[in-house]
């Protein structure tokens, strides 16, 4: 079955539990839910999305209800039906523009990358969680942030990577995946990389050290030099972040490439594997 016939572009006004939401008619920081997809599983998430300020919103029926019947849907029928609906995310890379949405012009250029900073990393915060608890990263909240950092990095690079490269002690692992993705979106861009590799740049920044999860906080957080047999812990994050973001079995190869092999070193002296100058790919140097 083609995908176009399981998305729906409905009112949210005709939103009912039990339907799953491809998208939202709305930059992801023009509402305020931190998933880009999700099911509406009760009168509360009905409530919120009709509350959010977004007009119209993609359902899949093939993940969830249909519209009721006698309630005519956009995509059935309308003078402002659009074409095509948004397209899914790429599990691997392709050479199709990723669909990147725009950012307010209303807000001013500083105040809108310092928020789009924020919820990025609260994002991020809330995908990591749900790894420590055992659940896949998902790959479709983990895209909507690399296409919302694309697409101001493309506008607004300096107030962007200024704000990403503040960190805290408290939420360091986020804000440093967040400000790493921003760099390498940035870095891909100016090697004139095409758009699906800056895509792939921007999934390994963010990506890249979920396996500190499982390094323990006395060792993630410890100000001064790492014991040898701490240092033997630490070592072992690239590949609990491969066990991690396998689970779902979506994760680009590129990305478990970079999640592995982010600390290599050109002379050989990295780990895990102590690769050689000619064997790091160029995501992972």
């Amino acid at each position: 079955m083609d995908s176009a016939d399981v998305l729906k572009r409905i009112p949210v006004d005709q939103a009912i539990p039990g339907m799953f939401v491809h998208a939202l008619d709305a930059s992801w920081m023009a509402h305020p839910f931190w998933r880009s997809r999700f099911a509406l599983q009760g009168e509360g998430d009905v409530l919120a999305l009709r509350s959010s300020g977004v007009a119209h919103c993609w359902i899949d029926t093939s993940r969830g209800a249909d519209v009721a019947a006698g309630s005519a849907s956009l995509r059935e029928g309308g003078a402002d039906t659009p074409a095509d609906p948004p397209a899914a995310p790429a599990t691997e890379s392709s050479s199709r523009q990723p669909r990147i949405p725009a950012l307010g012009d209303s807000v001013a250029p500083l105040h809108r990358a310092e928020r789009l900073a924020v919820k990025a990393r609260e994002v991020v915060r809330a995908l990591f969680c749900q790894a420590r608890a055992g659940q896949a990263i998902s790959l479709d909240d983990s895209l909507a942030i690399v296409d919302e950092l694309t697409a101001a990095v493309a506008t607004q690079p300096g107030a962007l990577i200024g704000l990403v490269r503040l960190k805290s002690k408290d939420n360091y692992t986020f804000a440093h995946s967040v400000a790493v993705c921003t760099l390498m979106i940035a870095l891909a861009r100016q090697l004139g990389l095409a758009p699906y590799q800056v895509r792939d740049a921007g999934m390994c920044g963010l990506l890249h050290d979920v396996g500190k999860l499982r390094v323990p906080g006395h060792i993630l957080h410890k100000p001064g030099k790492l014991t040898p047999e701490e240092f033997g812990v630490m070592r072992m994050h690239p590949q609990h972040g491969v066990e991690i973001l396998s689970r779902g079995g979506q994760v680009p190869d590129s990305v478990i490439d970079v999640c592995l092999h982010h600390h290599e070193k050109m002379d050989g002296s990295g780990y895990p594997h102590g690769l050689p100058q000619g064997q790091i790919s160029l995501l992972a140097i």
